[in-house]
């Protein structure tokens, strides 16, 4: 059971992460015949995205 609790935790950190570097993202269906992984250019070497997080 803590198992499955800590992957709900951890899918809920990504899309939080998904909504800051992306809010326009757009969801796609299960089994989407066309589901691709994103191509991700606004990242930092830290993982960081965008402006919010100038470089230190």
């Amino acid at each position: 059971m803590a198992l499955s609790r800590e992957r709900v935790r951890r899918a809920e950190i990504g899309l939080e992460l998904l909504r800051r570097c992306a809010p326009d993202a757009a969801g796609s269906m299960p089994a989407a015949a066309d589901l691709t992984v994103p191509e991700v250019s606004d990242v930092d070497d830290r993982g960081r995205c965008g402006e919010d997080h100038p470089a230190s």
